[in-house]
C-alpha cells in the first residue's frame, strides 16, 4: 500500500523487553503507512498507552502476568470501536484464535514471529483501514452535504407543512436524543484591502469546519453568500465564543475580518427556524456590529423603538468643531458617539446613517475652512467621499475621529499652553456670532458650569453671558460703522431677532444702533 502522509499509529504490548524491542525492528513499520508510537509491558499499562495515544494498531502478546492480551482487548472494546489487534502467542491453541475473533482482532500470530507474515498482515490491516477512512470520509461528505440541504430547505426556502414535517423528522435523526440546546450563528467574510481576499475567505471557512466539525460541536453550512454554524448543546456555544472564536480569529489575514450574528438559543428542533431567523435580524443590521466579535441579541434591543427626533446635524457639527478649536480629543469622540446614537434612532438604514454622517462631516470641513486658521482639509473631504466604502458604523466612527483629530493639531498646532481663561476669552472671540452657552464651554474644557462661570467672572469682571454680549455689541459698532444694515449687522453677531438686539444695544451703549450708522 501507498506510505499515507499520516502515518497510522502502532502500539506494541509484550511483557518480554526483547520481543517489544525486536517487534519495533522487525519490519519496515514506515513501508506500510505506520509509526511504532509507544510500548507497554503489561495490561494496565497497554491501556492507560491506549487513552494517551489513542493507536489505530495494537500489537498484543496473548499471555502476560496480571491481565492477558484477551483481556486488554476486551476493555480497549467498551471504549474504541476501531482500534486493530494482531494476537501474539507462544501456544497454537484454537481457543484463543476463536476468542480473539469475536472481538474483531485481525490477526493471530505465533511465537517466534516470521517477519514476512508479519509483513504481509500488516499490509493486509493498513489497506483495510485506509479503505476505512476513506469510507468515514465520503459517508461525513455526503452526511455535510445533506445535513446543509436539509438546514437550507427548513430554515431558508420555507417549505410546505407536509415536506417541513419530513425534514425536520431527519434533522432530528442526525441530531440524536433529546435535552439539547441548539443556537445558530451567521458569519459573513469581510475582505481585507490587500491581499487575496478569496484565499483568505477559504482559510476562513476551513478554521470554522475544523473547529466546529472535527471537535463534533455542531454543524457548519453555507447560507448565500455567508456560513451557518449550528451549535448543538450549551457547553459548545460556551466553548465555541471563546477558543473557538480565538481559532478563527487567528486564520485571518490581510486586513480581512468577519461579522456574527447568534441567534436565541432554542431546546428542540421544530425552533431552529426561530434561532435562524433572529441571527439573520441581527445581521440585516451588519453595519451597526462591531467586526471580529459574536454578537447577540439583547433583551432591550428586541423592543420596539420608539420614533426619535431628526438629529440636529448643524449643532452636532458645531459642537465637534468647537472641540477641535480647543484640541479636545475626549469631546471629539463622545459627540460623535452621541451623533451615532440620534442618527441611528432616527433612521436604521446604512444609507441613511452614512448619508447624515457625511452631512456632519461636510459642516464640521465648511467650519474649519472659514476659520481663518487655513487648515489642510483635503484628508477630510476624501474621508466624505469613501464613506460609502465602510461596512462597520464603528469603522466609520473611528475614521472620522483620526480624521478630526488630525485636523485638530492642524488648526491648533502641538497644543496649547495658554492658561484657561485666555483660551476662553479666544474662543468666545472668534465665534461670537454662534450661539454659545456656558454650558457648552464647560463641556469642552472639563468644568463643571457653575465652577467655570464663577472662575470666568472673577477674571473678566462679567459673568459669561455679559461678556459675550459685549463681544457682540462692539463687534457690530463695527459692522454699522462700515455701513452695514441694522438688521444685518444683528444677525451676524449672533442676534436673529432685531428687537432683542436693540435691546441689548441700548442697555449696552445707552444709544440705539441707527446712532451708530455711518
Amino acid at each position: 500500500m501507498e506510505t499515507q502522509a499520516k502515518a497510522l499509529k502502532v502500539l506494541i504490548v509484550d511483557d518480554e523487553p526483547m520481543i517489544r524491542e525486536g517487534l519495533r525492528t522487525i519490519i519496515d513499520w514506515e513501508s506500510y503507512g505506520f509509526r511504532v508510537v509507544g510500548d507497554a509491558s503489561g495490561g494496565v499499562e497497554a491501556l492507560a498507552k491506549h487513552l494517551q495515544l489513542s493507536p489505530d494498531l495494537m500489537v498484543v502478546d496473548i499471555k502476560m502476568p496480571g491481565m492477558n492480551g484477551l483481556q486488554v482487548i476486551e476493555e480497549v472494546r467498551k471504549v474504541d470501536e476501531k482500534c486493530c489487534f494482531v494476537i501474539l502467542s507462544g501456544y497454537s491453541d484454537f481457543a484463543y484464535a476463536k476468542q480473539a475473533i469475536g472481538y474483531g482482532v485481525k490477526g493471530y500470530l505465533l511465537k517466534p514471529i516470521n517477519k514476512k507474515e508479519l509483513g504481509l498482515l500488516v499490509k493486509q490491516i493498513g489497506e483495510y483501514i485506509l479503505d476505512r477512512i476513506i469510507a468515514e470520509r465520503k459517508m461525513k461528505q455526503a452526511q455535510t452535504v445533506r445535513r446543509a440541504e436539509l438546514l437550507k430547505a427548513v430554515l431558508v426556502n420555507d417549505p410546505n407543512r407536509r415536506m417541513l414535517a419530513n425534514h425536520l423528522q431527519e434533522l432530528k435523526g442526525f441530531l440524536g436524543g433529546s435535552g439539547k440546546q441548539f443556537q445558530i450563528t451567521l458569519f459573513r467574510f469581510n475582505p481585507g484591502e490587500t491581499g487575496d481576499s478569496a484565499a483568505a475567505k477559504t482559510l476562513f471557512e476551513e478554521a470554522l469546519f475544523e473547529y466546529v466539525e472535527d471537535r463534533n460541536i455542531g454543524w457548519v453550512f453555507p447560507v448565500g453568500t455567508d456560513m451557518g454554524v449550528l451549535l448543538i448543546d450549551r457547553n459548545a456555544q460556551d466553548e465555541f465564543n471563546g477558543n473557538g472564536l480565538r481559532n478563527i480569529q487567528a486564520a485571518f489575514h490581510s486586513g480581512s475580518t468577519f461579522t456574527a450574528a447568534s441567534g436565541q438559543i432554542v431546546g428542540d428542533v421544530e425552533a431552529l427556524i426561530h434561532s435562524y431567523r433572529t441571527a439573520k435580524d441581527l445581521m440585516n443590521r451588519s453595519f451597526w456590529l462591531a467586526p471580529g466579535k459574536i454578537h447577540g441579541q439583547r433583551a432591550e434591543e428586541q423592543k420596539v423603538r420608539e420614533p426619535a427626533p431628526e438629529p440636529d446635524i448643524q449643532a452636532l457639527a458645531s459642537r465637534i468643531y468647537y472641540a477641535l478649536e480647543i484640541g479636545n480629543a475626549g469631546n471629539i469622540c463622545s459627540v460623535l458617539k452621541e451623533a451615532a446614537d440620534q442618527i441611528s434612532h432616527y433612521d436604521q438604514t446604512e444609507l441613511a446613517v452614512k448619508s447624515s454622517f457625511a452631512k456632519l462631516a461636510v459642516h464640521v470641513v465648511k467650519l474649519a475652512a472659514v476659520s481663518g486658521r487655513q487648515p489642510a482639509i483635503d484628508p477630510c473631504l476624501s474621508m466624505i467621499a469613501n464613506m460609502h466604502k465602510h461596512r462597520h458604523l464603528s469603522g466609520l466612527i473611528e475614521e472620522m475621529e483620526h480624521r478630526f483629530l488630525r485636523l485638530s493639531i492642524e488648526m491648533r498646532g502641538t497644543g496649547s499652553s495658554e492658561p484657561i481663561m485666555k483660551q476662553m476669552t479666544d474662543f468666545i472671540d472668534r465665534n461670537y456670532k454662534d450661539p454659545l452657552r456656558l454650558e457648552t464651554l464647560a463641556e469642552l474644557f472639563n468644568y463643571h458650569s457653575g465652577y467655570l462661570g464663577r472662575m470666568f467672572k472673577n477674571h473678566t469682571g462679567l459673568s459669561f453671558n455679559a461678556y459675550l454680549d459685549k463681544v457682540r455689541i462692539e463687534r457690530a459698532i463695527q459692522l454699522l460703522r462700515e455701513g452695514c444694515k441694522v438688521r444685518e449687522a444683528a444677525e451676524r453677531v449672533g442676534y436673529p431677532n432685531a428687537d432683542y438686539f436693540h435691546l441689548k444695544f441700548k442697555k449696552y451703549t445707552g444709544m440705539s444702533p441707527s446712532s451708530y450708522k455711518a
